[in-house]
């Protein structure tokens, strides 16, 4: 899934991923840090794949588009995100932070120790890959090393002339669209147009298609339909219900039109998704 209710995640740190992938465009209004401890993993900014192996990890910046993917069957990711949740009236002071987006840094030294405390104080993911947290000392302690993490950052990366303003526009913008994928995920089951969820946001159909496509590189018929698509192969695999119920049920009232769908996005049809 490409796009989860905010209340599966924790409000700061995001998760401890085993054999994890994450294979849409997704983006935060946040700073995210993928580090990869172990196997390896990839990560999509934008249009430029990044290929992370252990002790190695990437820094991403408020309403980057990326994906993670191809993750190694012995892969472990940690994933930590840092927003207004954590810092409060100090997100200023990171929110024009610029990161190298062609590097991929080193893990070693100061900001090591920092990962090693974190998932040494974070137990193994929940449904959907949220931390579970432990005690109160242990909560206390990431929290600390988040700290420190923002520390890390000021000091390392450089800082843009403000552009805050810019910023808090493009968050606005996210969260908006947010909204809409929230949306999405509520009624897929339903024949839902442009037109509505445009009013939704307020947008023109135009604005409200260019701003779509911007934040999740794809189409907004292309976004819906692989939404249901992944709904689809969730009923596939947990029910014996009929392919024209599970066409039905995931907004695709005309089988055939369900089942060339699910072959464009699956490369198979639903019958062999079943059976394998």
């Amino acid at each position: 899934m490409f796009y989860e209710h905010p209340d599966t995640y924790e409000r700061f740190v995001a998760a401890v991923y085993h054999e994890k992938d994450y294979p849409h465009y997704h983006w935060n209004d946040n700073v995210e840090v993928i580090y990869c401890f172990e196997g390896s993993t990839e990560v999509m900014l934008n249009k430029t794949l990044f290929a992370l192996c252990a002790g190695q990890a990437i820094f991403i910046e408020i309403g980057e588009p990326h994906k993670n993917i191809n993750a190694s069957p012995d892969s472990k990711i940690l994933v930590i995100h840092i927003g207004e949740d954590l810092l409060g009236k100090d997100f200023s002071h990171i929110i024009n932070i610029a990161f190298n987006q062609s590097e991929i840094v080193e893990v070693s030294g100061e900001i090591k120790t920092i990962f090693d405390k974190i998932i040494a104080h974070s137990d193994q993911p929940a449904a959907g890959g949220a931390m579970i947290p432990g005690a109160i000392d242990g909560e206390l302690i990431v929290k600390g090393c988040l700290f420190e993490l923002c520390a890390f950052i000021i000091r390392t990366f450089p800082c843009l002339p403000d552009i805050s303003g810019q910023k808090i526009k493009k968050i606005r913008t996210l969260r908006t669209i947010n909204k809409i994928l929230e949306y999405l995920l509520e009624n897929y089951q339903k024949q839902i147009t442009v037109e509505e969820v445009a009013r939704i946001t307020g947008y023109t159909k135009r604005n409200f298609l260019r701003q779509f496509k911007g934040a999740t590189q794809m189409t907004f018929h292309k976004y819906l339909n692989e939404t249901r698509i992944q709904k689809a192969c969730e009923l596939l695999g947990t029910s014996d219900k009929s392919i024209a119920l599970v066409a039905e049920e995931t907004g695709f009232p005309v089988a055939k039109t369900f089942c060339r769908v699910f072959k464009e996005f699956m490369k198979m049809t639903p019958t062999q998704y079943r059976e394998m």
